[in-house]
């Protein structure tokens, strides 16, 4: 429908196509007062990009040892250099061209994700609010390009003021803004230490690395996750509203098979009951055969078999994230089709079931995974 309609698809998405290049320009206009590839992780960063726009196969030699390849996943650069190769323009400038263009992909898509769910929010409840709505959607990716965890202003302000206040000796160490990211096990000292990076230190350092380019890609997974939930609630309802009418069609069958079998002799009755039994048999291959349908239908599913190749694509961008939206992607489909489904657990209550088959699983996640399968005995 986009190439056959490509000028309807920019109208109707005009607004959020409009937002992204005016975040570009923001962006790229900050950039400019700092852009050169110096200091962290930026030399590395720009080293992967400069070997592979040297070779025509890959994987990339290793520009820090020589005669290797490169032991690392550099599918982020790797499409940094695509585009560079794509546009023609000098690898030293689509470097700082790429992290503004993620940056702007950062705050347009949890943009998207707020409006679409106040959207729906406000739908429910038969409301309109399109202000409302960008409002949410504004506000949603400030949140993710924009916020930190406050530690800057509370060790840079609030602490050497309550220490004056309570006449605390002793100086503290100078601030910088790079102790935000040296919160957990530093502030004070402790032997487990974390480092967690968030959106908006990562535009302000400028690394190129997996981690920040993955943001794309895994903002894409929850938009993802979203369609197929709002897609779902559709299917459900459109059921719920055709169930009354198939409720009172199977009423009108039974009744009127009723009223024959009464009306007939003994042997037409035999006769009815024979071909009673035809039917169910026939229904039964047709219940079989809808359930195959239905699970075919929601294994190919578009935005599941669009966030099965995201995951995938987590192996070369940003393994970390690979175990985390795995879980949790699964997890969303699962429980979004148990609460559909209405499906009846036993939970602190045990109910009297005719089981032939049962699974236990045993998830490890690093140790040992087993399931074990139980089929009832019949002798």
């Amino acid at each position: 429908m986009i190439l056959r309609k490509p000028y309807a698809f920019l109208i109707r998405h005009f607004k959020l196509i409009h937002l992204f290049i005016s975040l570009l320009l923001v962006w790229c206009y900050i950039k400019g007062f700092k852009p050169e590839a110096y200091g962290t992780e930026k030399f590395m960063d720009f080293g992967f990009m400069t070997s592979m726009m040297r070779e025509k196969f890959m994987p990339p030699y290793d520009f820090w040892y020589a005669g290797e390849k490169i032991n690392y996943y550099y599918f982020g650069q790797y499409l940094a250099v695509y585009l560079t190769k794509l546009s023609n323009i000098p690898v030293g400038y689509t470097y700082n061209l790429m992290l503004m263009t993620i940056a702007a992909f950062s705050s347009a898509l949890p943009y998207s994700i707020g409006y679409n769910l106040c959207k729906n929010k406000l739908r429910q409840r038969g409301l309109k609010g399109k202000l409302i709505c960008s409002s949410v959607g504004v506000f949603s990716g400030m949140l993710v390009t924009c916020s930190s965890n406050m530690q800057m202003p509370l060790y840079k302000w609030v602490v050497p003021s309550i220490r004056k206040f309570l006449l605390i000796e002793g100086e503290l160490e100078d601030y910088w803004f790079s102790k935000a990211t040296r919160y957990i096990g530093y502030l004070p000292k402790t032997n487990d230490q974390t480092i967690h990076e968030f959106p908006a230190y990562s535009i302000v350092v400028g690394d190129l690395h997996a981690h920040y380019i993955n943001m794309i890609f895994v903002l894409t997974v929850l938009a993802l996750l979203l369609a197929y939930m709002l897609a779902k609630k559709r299917d459900y309802v459109a059921a719920k509203v055709l169930e009354p009418v198939v409720d009172n069609i199977s009423d009108e069958i039974e009744e009127n098979v009723q009223n024959n079998v009464q009306d007939n002799t003994q042997d037409d009755t035999q006769n009815n009951i024979q071909n009673s039994e035809q039917e169910n048999v026939q229904n039964n291959a047709s219940i079989r055969k809808n359930k195959i349908k239905y699970l075919i239908k929601e294994a190919l599913t578009p935005q599941v078999i669009a966030i099965t190749c995201f995951i995938g694509v987590f192996h070369m961008s940003n393994y970390w994230d690979f175990p985390i939206y795995f879980v949790v992607s699964g997890s969303v489909i699962l429980f979004k089709n148990l609460i559909d489904y209405k499906l009846n657990f036993t939970f602190n209550k045990a109910q009297q079931r005719d089981i032939q088959y049962a699974m236990s699983n045993n998830f490890g996640f690093g140790g040992h995974n087993a399931s074990l399968l139980f089929k009832k005995l019949t002798l």
